[in-house]
């Protein structure tokens, strides 16, 4: 017999490790617990055919006065705070897309707290003023030095959007560089010659794009 020795987090009862695999997956909470929460939801689902709490057009409970989901509002909470988790979030999942996860070195909350403290909200490359509330190319985000390691401490700063996406660190870029490529293939434009193309292309400066295809500078 399976012995009962693992507390789930929400009943506080002791489980089988059976009942906190999820195809494959060890989840915080146990089969109990998660069949209740579906039972839950299926029960207070809106017109909408969402949670009640989480539909917009309802205006539920969990919606701010922004019309966006409370617990991610840079507006009604704290911005850096909802900013660092949005950056641990986004970079384990990029490093266990690219195969690059070190969960032993990956950066945590205290890191990168630390490392917005240490950079006074100045870009570690450009040193323009950084900020966290909106989607614009001086918003703070992390940036690793080698595009080869994943988000590992010895290998994060903290950059603007602008210099995160031309990848400064990753490459020298001179005057005439447009594009940074993370996987390169060729496409031929349409005067005809052929150019390397990313597997997805990142803008770094839009004034020079209609230049670029149309003159495969």
């Amino acid at each position: 017999m399976e012995p009962v020795n693992v507390k789930c987090n929400r009943c506080k009862c002791y489980r089988t490790e059976s009942s906190f695999n999820k195809k494959g997956r060890i989840m915080k909470t146990c089969l109990v617990c998660r069949t209740r929460e579906i039972e839950h939801r299926k029960k207070n689902k809106c017109i909408h055919n969402r949670e009640k709490r989480s539909c917009k057009e309802c205006k539920g409970n969990r919606i701010c006065i922004h019309n966006k989901h409370k617990c991610g509002c840079k507006l009604c909470g704290d911005e850096i705070k909802i900013t660092i988790k949005y950056m641990i979030n986004g970079s384990k999942t990029t490093d266990k897309n690219l195969n690059l996860y070190d969960p032993v070195n990956f950066i945590d909350k205290c890191f990168v707290k630390n490392l917005i403290e240490d950079c006074e909200n100045k870009c570690y490359y450009c040193n323009c003023e950084l900020q966290y509330i909106i989607n614009q190319s001086n918003l703070a985000s992390i940036e690793r030095l080698n595009n080869s390691l994943g988000h590992i401490k010895s290998n994060c700063v903290i950059s603007c959007l602008k210099c995160n996406i031309s990848k400064v660190g990753d490459k020298k870029m001179n005057e005439n560089s447009i594009y940074h490529t993370r996987e390169k293939k060729k496409i031929n434009c349409e005067c005809g010659s052929s150019v390397s193309s990313p597997h997805y292309i990142r803008h770094i400066q839009s004034n020079k794009h209609q230049n670029y295809i149309n003159g495969c500078i």
